[in-house]
């Protein structure tokens, strides 16, 4: 054994507002936490239930701040500084959970980092996956690609593994790096700056309000822009950041650089530059109050499909060609 129950007991309530007895644990032999911190014989721990929510095996660990109840279990050489785990959440191979909540059937595994957060329902974090300040309700992060599922906000997500974006997503006030983001489902992003490496694509209903995204090369950036607006920058036209859905919204927004706006699409209030572009498809396509200039352009890939265009404005080298179109208040 490493470690006992001592005497020293309190009372707390669970997250269903259960009253709950734990108890302080108590080193029994001396032993290396995996941060480096040395454990030594004597030294007092967090509070527990039972000896069912740490394992005696392994180097894991409760800080003294910390507190695991009803069926939830730190196990492996995991950490839990001044965190809290409730319900069946688990921590266990090499994880590290600092000043964070984890609740639910949340599972924190191999050798993910959650730091300032939230964690409930039914999320797992996995891999090298670090995370700070969020809330996650229902979120995947690891598995064969980095997923994301359910509700997150106040994030900070960093991968260098393809993103999928999955399951009526909702993500606002985060900031998410990595090298290709797929959004295979419908989305909502909100005050979100999205900065990758490689490809942006989204698919089916997404909506995009007061976000920044960025094409860069590996290198991670932080830089943000005016919030007010959205934001898609491109770089390269060879690597273009692609949107392609299904009733894709854009208001207030700047596409700039190479950036590519397929299938259904309505914009409004927005500006096209830089040779950024918008392709239609079979369906409805709706631009209003659009300035395009600097080389931007709108192509029709398709016969089918009504197009409606009302208070565009063009300037400088820009191309539009549109089968079965209605345009109202068209200034060039």
């Amino acid at each position: 054994m490493k470690y006992k129950l001592t005497l020293e007991s309190k009372e707390v309530l669970n997250v269903k507002a259960t009253k709950v007895i734990l108890f302080r644990i108590e080193a029994t032999k001396e032993f290396t936490l995996l941060n480096g911190t040395v454990v030594k014989v004597g030294e007092k721990g967090g509070w527990i239930e039972g000896q069912h929510n740490l394992s005696q095996e392994g180097t894991c660990w409760v800080d003294e701040e910390s507190m695991v109840m009803d069926t939830a279990s730190v196990s492996g050489d995991a950490i839990l500084i001044e965190s809290n785990l409730y319900d069946q959440a688990k921590v266990l191979e090499k994880a590290q959970v600092e000043k964070s909540d984890i609740k639910g059937t949340s599972v924190i595994r191999e050798r993910a980092r959650v730091k300032g957060s939230i964690v409930s329902g039914n999320s797992g974090l996995f891999f090298s996956t670090e995370v700070y300040d969020c809330e996650f309700t229902n979120v995947h992060v690891g598995e064969l690609l980095f997923n994301i599922r359910g509700y997150f906000k106040n994030s900070v997500i960093v991968s260098g593994l393809p993103t999928r974006i999955l399951n009526h997503c909702h993500c606002e006030d985060s900031l998410i790096h990595s090298g290709r983001i797929t959004i295979s489902a419908p989305a909502n992003f909100k005050n979100v700056t999205v900065s990758l490496s490689k490809k942006f694509l989204i698919f089916q209903k997404t909506k995009l309000i007061n976000c920044s995204m960025f094409k860069r090369d590996s290198t991670f950036k932080t830089k943000r822009h005016a919030s007010e607006e959205t934001i898609i920058e491109g770089e390269s036209k060879d690597d273009v950041i692609t949107i392609d859905g299904d009733e894709i919204l854009l208001a207030n927004s700047t596409l700039s650089g190479h950036v590519s706006v397929q299938g259904d699409w309505e914009i409004h209030n927005s500006k096209l530059m830089d040779y950024s572009s918008l392709m239609t498809s079979p369906g409805k396509h709706i631009m209003d109050d659009v300035v395009m200039k600097d080389f931007s352009y709108i192509r029709d890939t398709t016969f089918d499909g009504t197009k409606t265009v009302s208070n565009l404005e063009l300037s400088g080298d820009t191309i539009v060609d549109l089968n079965h179109l209605q345009f109202w208040n068209v200034t060039v």
